[in-house]
């Protein structure tokens, strides 16, 4: 055998058994800086941290299907949920609504699944919950976790993890079979890109998988004290046998304890079916978005009939095809709520029909101007020029005419900034949320999955 071939045959089997010996040790170091480390004191001491939150720190930033329940529990102790046990297995949910507790974008996920559930009656049914998490597809899941992942980047209990090292680690691996290729048979260079790439990002993927985010020093801390809330909750309690309705008694100390695995009745006597893992149908419902989202954007027409159709859903069947943002009213409260529950399908709109993006939008931004009440009116009136020219941006440039505004004097100026934030607080103190322009954006216009920033801040959702 000639001695290229054996030195390239060497050098393949040698980078590839070191990149299987060197990924393991790579994604446990990986690991390690996801695990929350020793437990702290024994205390009874309750930090702000939601249970989902909390569920999301104690089991190595891998969201369990308990935080749901866990929730559901925190609402019922904090009053927006009330929960009645009829027997040992069936309770009913009533669900309430408090402006004076703001919930952050997860717990107005779930409290909408129970609203959703009573179906216009004063309360749910468990089973009608479990077919609101929509049990045959992962999608309410999926928007629960990227929400309570968010909130604790938010808290800066979690960070993305340090990984262009071990990145770059992962590609020099995936050379060797490419080099040892172009050594043996020399004739075949220009093949050896088209191994080196394809291993490289497959390495990377095996490397990365789950471990793109990392506890911070501030996560590692918290982490430690609730730890020890859960050290004191198990000396001190029998958690696993106490139903759903114990919440009454033992307020947030039962939600904690679902949260932390130590209140399986709990847990089982609400959340019945969810599932956490991709199913075919979600397989099949993003390929059917994105056909559709390609098709939208190419042909007016099938936009239009999707227009008609998405807006008699949302505002009723008397709603004209151009009237995105439904019916004119003196309401302003109704108004903005309008205008966030048809934000999708105007930005949809826009990239086939930029015009009617930009009238439609005009127009509710004056209607909101003439309908704001005495307190915001003011405030109101500095932001509309700000949103006029947010709209002529995204109408004629998109997402990059959004990043140009930062520098828009008609949006960067102090008193529009300052406009802005009191419209937040007073929005935000009206939807039951807290004062920040991402919550108030996702109770609005719906869950994302993406950050919104106002144009002082980044891009929107």
């Amino acid at each position: 055998m000639p001695l290229n071939v054996l030195i390239g045959a060497g050098l393949a089997l040698a980078g590839t058994v070191l990149f299987f010996v060197w990924l393991p040790f790579a994604r446990h170091r990986l690991h390690r800086a996801q695990m929350p480390g020793p437990a702290g004191p024994s205390t009874m001491e309750l930090r702000d941290d939601p249970p989902a939150v909390v569920n999301l720190l104690l089991h190595e930033l891998e969201l369990t299907g308990d935080a749901v329940a866990a929730t559901l529990l925190d609402l019922a102790a904090r009053d927006h949920l009330e929960i009645v046990e009829l027997s040992l297995e069936e309770n009913l949910v009533i669900p309430h609504r408090r402006s004076d507790d703001p919930l952050s974008v997860f717990e107005q996920h779930v409290l909408a699944v129970v609203e959703t559930a009573a179906l216009g009656q004063p309360h749910a049914t468990i089973p009608g919950i479990a077919a609101g998490l929509d049990p045959e597809s992962a999608q309410t899941w999926f928007g629960f976790r990227a929400a309570v992942e968010a909130d604790a980047r938010r808290r800066g209990l979690v960070g993305p993890a340090r990984t262009e090292s071990k990145a770059g680690t992962a590609f020099v691996f995936a050379a060797f079979p490419a080099v040892g290729l172009f050594v043996a048979v020399p004739q075949l260079w220009i093949v050896t890109p088209f191994v080196w790439v394809p291993l490289g990002v497959v390495g990377i993927i095996l490397l990365l998988h789950g471990r793109t985010t990392v506890l911070t020093d501030e996560g590692r801390r918290v982490a430690a004290h609730w730890l020890g809330v859960r050290r004191f909750i198990a000396e001190h309690g029998n958690f696993d046998d106490l139903p759903p309705a114990a919440v009454e008694v033992w307020d947030r100390y039962l939600a904690y304890g679902a949260a932390m695995d130590l209140s399986d009745d709990a847990v089982k006597g609400l959340i019945h079916e969810l599932r956490t893992t991709i199913s075919v149908r979600d397989v099949r419902a993003v390929a059917g978005a994105i056909r559709q989202a390609r098709q939208l954007h190419r042909d007016p027409k099938a936009q239009l009939e999707w227009r008609r159709t998405a807006l008699t859903a949302i505002f009723g069947p008397d709603n004209p095809h151009d009237a995105i943002f439904g019916a004119e009213t003196a309401d302003f409260w109704m108004l903005l709520e309008n205008t966030g529950r048809g934000w999708s399908i105007a930005m949809m709109t826009r990239a086939v029909d930029p015009t009617l993006f930009r009238t439609a939008c005009n127009a509710r931004i004056s209607a909101l101007v003439a309908a704001a009440p005495a307190e915001l009116a003011a405030d109101v009136n500095v932001v509309s020029g700000a949103a006029r020219a947010a709209v002529e941006a995204i109408a004629s440039k998109g997402a990059a005419g959004w990043q140009a505004l930062a520098t828009d004097p008609r949006v960067a100026a102090p008193a529009v900034s300052d406009a802005a934030d009191r419209l937040v607080v007073a929005v935000a103190a009206r939807l039951g949320v807290r004062p920040t322009a991402n919550e108030v954006f996702e109770r609005l216009a719906g869950p994302s999955g993406t950050t919104f920033t106002t144009p002082w801040g980044g891009q929107p959702t």
